[in-house]
């Protein structure tokens, strides 16, 4: 799996004319050889020499035996610096040791610190970023990737039955946040990046951080969270009510938001733009007055990270392709009221799309006790 991530890296950067690139993100890294690590003061990175089709890892002396027990056979060799070295002054030398004549490709996210000694070790030298193609790969997920991100998926569907299955008066929206946060890694979650609930008024706000608000009878919920399985993203947003008389209006959005949803996910399949989808979602709801309650993107892509390529917006001319994955979440917010948002998890399959995130989308009632 990951020799052929690197290999196919390997022909885009070539047909690009990139000599060497140098990755230093824990999440390409992670996506390029399946190692996860955390990113402190002292840097871990990934060197690929294009010319000779040479991957090599550049470790701190502390992680030496650990990246090598866990890379094996998918990195070429794994090059070390002790704490007393310079790390970036030996990263030049590696550099001149493979005498680029042209280009060296980065990341636009690459610390100044890697950067400035590249740029003053040779006048020949000229970066160019490797965004593009990194986000090329990325964007399509293989079968592995994808089986990730249904178990996200799944875990989040048993978080939200979990979620408004213990809902009670009094509880406050921090609180819920948190236990919900330990359900999920109790299912197996790797990382939960958020966990958003919000109560009454402060659902019409579209991503409020949870608060130490307390839960009141006839009030609506909303609860947004992301779960992440073997590195991979699933997010998902439900909405209920705590009360015995849901009000009308709040019946109304709903279902308008739902229409919004199911007609986005329709049109969803191999060879629509990604603006295709935002128009369908936000013309449902503009046609029923509520145009201006939209106030956000229809989706974001999820991969390893929770926000990604591709993102589902009234500019993007991205052509959905099979294998890409994305959520497709509209909402309708009413300031001061309350507000509405349903949101899935979806793949883009070779006919049309499947829905990863299955739980019940309707106005989930929980009756006080």
């Amino acid at each position: 799996m990951w020799a052929s991530k690197i290999h196919t890296l390997f022909e885009r950067l070539r047909e690009k004319d990139f000599e060497i690139a140098i990755i230093s993100s824990q999440v390409n890294i992670r996506y390029l050889t399946g190692l996860k690590f955390v990113a402190l003061e002292r840097p871990i990175l990934l060197i690929l020499n294009v010319k000779e089709r040479k991957s090599v890892m550049f470790v701190p002396l502390l992680e030496l035996e650990r990246v090598k027990q866990s890379l094996g056979k998918n990195i070429d060799e794994v090059l070390y610096y002790a704490d007393h070295e310079d790390p970036y002054l030996k990263l030049v030398s590696i550099i001149k040791e493979l005498a680029p004549q042209k280009t060296v490709g980065l990341e636009g996210s690459t610390p100044f610190k890697i950067v400035e000694p590249i740029l003053k070790s040779s006048k020949n030298i000229e970066i160019k970023s490797i965004d593009d193609v990194l986000q090329q790969l990325r964007v399509i997920k293989d079968q592995y990737e994808l089986n990730y991100i249904r178990k996200a998926s799944e875990i989040l569907d048993k978080t939200i039955e979990y979620a408004f299955s213990i809902i009670k008066n009094g509880i406050s929206e921090i609180d819920l946040a948190d236990d919900l946060v330990r359900y999920s890694k109790r299912q197996g979650a790797e990382d939960v990046p958020f966990s958003i609930v919000q109560f009454g008024r402060n659902t019409s706000n579209p991503h409020g951080l949870p608060t130490q608000e307390r839960l009141k009878p006839e009030e609506p919920v909303l609860i947004d969270i992301a779960a992440q399985y073997n590195g991979y993203f699933s997010d998902i947003t439900r909405v209920g009510f705590f009360g015995k008389s849901i009000p009308e209006e709040y019946t109304r959005i709903h279902s308008v938001v739902l229409k919004a949803h199911d007609e986005a996910i329709a049109r969803v399949r191999p060879g629509v733009r990604a603006k295709e989808v935002d128009r369908v979602a936000r013309s449902i709801i503009a046609a029923e007055g509520y145009g201006r309650y939209f106030t956000h993107r229809t989706g974001h892509g999820l991969g390893l990270e929770v926000h990604e390529e591709p993102y589902i917006h009234s500019g993007n001319n991205t052509v959905l392709k099979e294998g890409m994955v994305f959520t497709v979440e509209p909402g309708i917010y009413l300031p001061e009221k309350y507000g509405v948002r349903i949101e899935d998890t979806v793949i883009v399959t070779a006919s049309g799309c499947e829905v990863a995130t299955k739980s019940n989308r309707a106005i989930i009632q929980i009756s006080p006790q």
